[in-house]
């Protein structure tokens, strides 16, 4: 609610919505409208209207917004909750590394998620607000945590150098965390 002059206005649902979602390019958790103000039946009118589109259980997307290259990854994100990040090789592909986005969207999660999905691996790791960014929408591991996890996680250090060397070509990542990088996977220049 906001006042201009004598008159009192308040938001319509829809505009409150269009603010919970344009973070995340349309897409947004229920819970999320229900906080900001929205009715879940209300909610409910705008997914049967075609206002809202249900993609999985407490997850929607503003029609109103264009698709965008990651909209799988933002989905795949609100569906893990809220402490998903998108993470290895699907992080790489967000970030613009690498060679292909991988076939299965890697997320991961602070805490042991009990729900499995086709097409999604989840990993289970704190990741400290410092590791973590957005990109075209998506929360996603820092190049620095996301080169670092797929060294711990078995990548061939020939391809993580390779990686540290495209990210450091591209200006995304310094010197000095490249040379840092690298010396934590034991490989020199």
């Amino acid at each position: 609610m906001f006042v201009i002059g004598m008159m009192t206005f308040v938001p319509s649902s829809r505009s409150v919505l269009f603010g919970v979602a344009e973070r995340r390019n349309g897409w947004f958790r229920a819970a999320e409208a229900v906080e900001a103000g929205v009715a879940r039946q209300q909610l409910a009118r705008f997914a049967a209207s075609g206002v809202v589109q249900r993609s999985a259980h407490g997850v929607y997307r503003l029609c109103d917004f264009p698709a965008t290259a990651f909209e799988d990854v933002i989905e795949a994100c609100l569906w893990a909750g809220p402490d998903a990040v998108a993470s290895h090789g699907t992080a790489l592909a967000v970030h613009g590394l690498g060679d292909a986005m991988p076939p299965a969207v890697h997320l991961t999660v602070p805490r042991r998620l009990r729900k499995h999905r086709s097409g999604v691996v989840v990993h289970r790791a704190d990741v400290p607000p410092r590791d973590v960014t957005a990109r075209e929408g998506v929360p996603v591991t820092t190049i620095e945590r996301t080169l670092g996890d797929l060294g711990a996680d078995g990548e061939s250090t020939e391809n993580v150098v390779s990686l540290i060397a495209q990210a450091e070509l591209l200006g995304v990542l310094s010197r000095r965390r490249a040379a840092a990088l690298r010396s934590q996977l034991g490989a020199g220049r």
